[in-house]
């Protein structure tokens, strides 16, 4: 990831205290707190990039995106999980490790898709303590709204090729 190699002491530094503001929030429940600080977050990294291109595309998909979370995310009682995922990113971030941010990103990116789809399926309810097997490829139990059969599902994961 460039901001790994790139940010600054200064943009690092933001980096981190956002970081501790998104854990509070999700801890706290505080969706208004978590959305602010997960869009400051956004804006951070992609500004520790130094990447001109990459801040105009990331802009443009952040403003499409954020408005899908703030319309479904809440129902998803993720927050706990999307904070973690995001502080393993900019935790390399900051340590200044492109290889951990980049498997990091990549875990996030999985944890996205897979709740994305899950959301546009409206069927699916996964819970938080799964997530992190989902990330990492592995199965999770699940049960269709109004159903009360337990099922298991093998997720693929998708890891961009060289």
């Amino acid at each position: 990831m460039c901001a790994a190699q790139r940010a600054t002491a200064s943009e690092r530094s933001e980096l981190e205290t956002l970081a501790q503001e998104l854990t509070e929030a999700a801890k706290s429940g505080e969706r208004t707190r978590y959305f602010h600080a997960n869009r400051q977050i956004h804006e951070t990294e992609v500004r520790a990039a130094h990447n001109q291109v990459l801040t105009t595309t990331m802009n443009i998909i952040h403003a499409h995106s954020r408005r899908f979370w703030y319309a479904y995310v809440e129902q998803t009682n993720t927050f706990d999980e999307g904070a973690r995922l995001h502080c393993a990113v900019i935790a390399a971030i900051v340590r200044g490790d492109a290889e951990r941010a980049a498997h990091s990103a990549r875990q996030l990116t999985n944890f996205l898709e897979q709740l994305t789809r899950n959301i546009l399926e409206k069927k699916v309810i996964l819970h938080d303590r799964e997530w992190p097997q989902i990330a990492a490829g592995g199965t999770a139990s699940f049960r269709v709204k109004g159903s009360k059969v337990q099922r298991s599902r093998r997720f693929r994961t998708h890891s961009p090729t060289s």
